[in-house]
């Protein structure tokens, strides 16, 4: 069974074989807004990090 990070980490290895900086299925825009998205749940459910 393959999870998401298998795919993620095959797309990555392929955008860096052609050179590129960015995937042109997930761009680092569609990354952040994911990041945010979860930071806010994080959020939600009193998941904080001491560090930040």
């Amino acid at each position: 069974m393959a999870t998401g990070f298998k795919y993620q980490a095959s797309e990555a290895m392929n955008c860096i074989r052609q050179g590129k900086l960015q995937s042109d299925l997930n761009t680092w825009q569609d990354t952040l807004g994911t990041q945010r998205v979860m930071d806010e749940i994080l959020a939600q459910v009193g998941v904080s990090y001491p560090f930040l």
